[in-house]
């Protein structure tokens, strides 16, 4: 039996109106049409460089893969390592690098789920990683560029936050002030009435996002209501979540969802599934489990 090796997978919530399965397929198949690399830190590159589609029905998915690289400025200064300079001129014109190649190549597997509208990636494998930042910066660019943006107006990316986060929010010993964004949400048909309630009340007032806030009287502690607590769990998917406040220690605490990925971490023996198994069956995995924590 051979080492198992680690994987971690993280969700992304995509979002947009109109909100259908053809629709969200269309935006990811418009989105690697464009074959374009965008910058998402310092010199690294992203594009999504491989995409089809598999199953049918509720299992419908799309798969595909995204290229991490790194974009060198030749134009900029070269270190001489025998020298411990700066190369000179004659060492740099020696230098010859097709412009379509790029170094530092890393590929991680990613799973679109349309009914749900949640884009699963590999976060972490074989040594490797993809941040949750840089996948959102990734898509929210990618959404933003004249061909999406002219037949897919209104697109939102949320990294979707752990339910723990929640709760250790509320569970503060002093929850002194709380803080909920949302952005325009989705209904789904495994949701409750709420988000249909809140994206109504948005597209009456054409509101894109809304925020509630609350401060304590003071010396005393918030009691968030099951209505609030309710709003602050679809923001898991849709927004964020602020506590500030006093934690057991008596320290004087600030805790949001956005410091909590989602995040589903799991072994598998390399003789046994292969990393493309692996991949498909944590993200299954994870949006079964993230469907239940959203519907508790």
């Amino acid at each position: 039996m051979a080492r198992k090796r680690k994987l971690t997978v993280s969700v992304a919530n995509i979002h947009m109106h109109p909100h259908s399965e053809n629709e969200y397929e269309a935006l990811l198949t418009s989105t690697y049409r464009m074959r374009l690399p965008i910058k998402v830190y310092g010199d690294q590159y992203i594009i999504m460089s491989s995409l089809r589609r598999e199953g049918q029905g509720a299992s419908r998915k799309l798969r595909g893969e995204l290229s991490k690289f790194t974009r060198i400025d030749l134009d900029g200064p070269w270190f001489d390592m025998s020298t411990l300079g700066e190369a000179d001129e004659d060492d740099i014109e020696q230098i010859s690098i097709p412009e379509n190649l790029y170094p530092n190549l890393h590929s991680f597997s990613f799973a679109f789920f349309p009914r749900h509208h949640f884009f699963v990636f590999e976060s972490y494998g074989g040594g490797r990683a993809l941040s949750q930042r840089m996948l959102q910066k990734y898509l929210e660019t990618a959404f933003m560029q004249g061909p999406i943006v002219r037949r897919f107006p209104s697109v939102g990316v949320d990294i979707v936050a752990d339910h723990r986060q929640l709760d250790a929010i509320f569970n503060l010993s002093l929850l002194e002030e709380l803080r909920i964004h949302i952005s325009r949400p989705n209904p789904d048909h495994w949701d409750d009435d709420l988000d249909k309630d809140i994206e109504e009340r948005l597209t009456e007032q054409n509101a894109q996002s809304f925020d509630l806030s609350y401060e304590a009287i003071k010396g005393m502690s918030l009691k968030p209501s099951e209505k609030t607590k309710s709003i602050a769990t679809v923001a898991l998917k849709n927004g964020e979540v602020i506590g500030k406040g006093k934690d057991e220690s008596g320290l004087t605490v600030t805790r949001s969802t956005a410091e909590m990925p989602v995040e589903h971490i799991t072994r598998y023996d390399p003789d046994i599934l292969s990393q493309s198994q692996a991949f498909l069956k944590a993200a299954s995995e994870l949006v079964d489990e993230l469907l239940k924590a959203l519907q508790k």
